[in-house]
């Protein structure tokens, strides 16, 4: 059977052949009407397009690049999951790279995606400061993150809010000295979360106490660490709240290990709600970032700035976290979070 080629197409639609590139290319100039029509026709004839054509043709070669700080994190691989399941249908390859959390790793990647020249990239970058990393590429950018005030646009979880819940549930199941674990790798989301710890024990009128807060690394020997550093102070703290699971999970492992019963004599939430946190025998009270809802908002913020034939205005979307308490903090029956618009923003 003979290749079908986009004039076979033109003909069968007694169309012009601009007009089925337009449309199998999502250019614009089409209806969505005429458009879905070459689309089904094209389906119906078995056209597959040359790759290396439509690369030729538009010096792009229909792939997303999703650079991710730390895969081993199952937040991150949420996102590069749904991104994958947005764009494969679209036709796209999409590629996945791992910075590690380090800046020369991510400067190395982006780097590679400009020279091969990438459609769109969804990023959460290793940097605060990430504008000037992006700034000479070339492609539409998505940021994972909470700049509201960046010129691209981004997606994030709304990171005081879930600091907020957070420590609001360990003080409505009676714990009074609560600890805040972030981390040093991603001090935007670690300071918020801060913040939102430091507002709800405002809400509560509990003191903040600098001495029960510190910075980790995202992993159980940082959560580890933390809590046997503080433990045998006078003042030690009756629960902690940890920017992650990981982190959370190292801090019950050193509890545990020294004979403390978790909730009853100490409570713990964490951050993220991956897989490992629900198991039977963890049963971790935690966060939820909605890692799959972030990563098809993202997808589709790039994808419509792909399309666009424009500079588009960039968009912030801010997904509200959820709340899950298990077996790791005392029983509270019903309880629900003090809504946002009701909590003063304390820094």
């Amino acid at each position: 059977m003979a290749n079908i080629t986009m004039k076979d197409i033109a003909r069968a639609m007694n169309v012009d052949l601009a007009t089925v590139s337009r449309a199998l290319n999502d250019q614009y100039g089409v209806s969505d009407a005429v458009r879905s029509a070459i689309k089904n026709k094209a389906e119906e004839m078995g056209y597959r397009p040359n790759a290396l054509a439509r690369r030729l043709a538009t010096n792009r070669g229909n792939t997303i690049a999703y650079m991710a700080p730390d895969l081993a994190n199952l937040f991150h691989v949420e996102i590069a999951h749904a991104v994958k399941y947005y764009f494969h249908p679209l036709g796209y390859t999409v590629l996945v790279c791992d910075s590690e959390w380090e800046l020369e790793s991510e400067i190395a990647y982006l780097d590679y995606m400009e020279r091969h020249r990438v459609d769109g990239i969804i990023l959460k970058s290793a940097s605060c400061d990430f504008s000037h990393i992006i700034q000479n590429i070339s492609c539409p950018v998505t940021m994972v993150s909470t700049d509201t005030s960046s010129e691209f646009s981004t997606i994030d979880t709304d990171n005081f809010y879930g600091g907020f819940m957070a420590t609001e549930a360990l003080i409505r199941c009676g714990y009074r000295r609560i600890a805040y674990l972030g981390a040093k790798q991603d001090p935007i989301a670690s300071e918020h979360r801060g913040n939102g710890y430091r507002a709800a024990l405002v809400h509560y009128e509990l003191p903040y106490q600098k001495s029960l807060v510190g910075e980790g690394d995202f992993s159980m020997e940082g959560g580890r660490q933390f809590i046997k550093s503080i433990w045998k102070r006078k003042n030690r703290p009756d629960a902690i709240f940890c920017i992650n699971d990981d982190s959370a999970i190292g801090v019950m492992d050193y509890l545990l290990g020294i004979g403390i019963r978790i909730p009853e004599d100490f409570g713990v939430i964490g951050y993220d709600n991956m897989t490992l946190a629900a198991l039977s025998q963890i049963q971790l009270s935690t966060i939820a970032q909605q890692g799959m809802q972030m990563g098809k908002g993202a997808a589709e913020l790039l994808y419509k700035a792909i399309r666009s034939t424009g500079k588009t205005e960039p968009e912030h979307r801010v997904i509200a976290p959820t709340l899950i308490l298990r077996k790791t903090t005392r029983p509270i029956g019903e309880y629900q979070p003090t809504p946002v618009e009701k909590i003063k923003r304390h820094k």
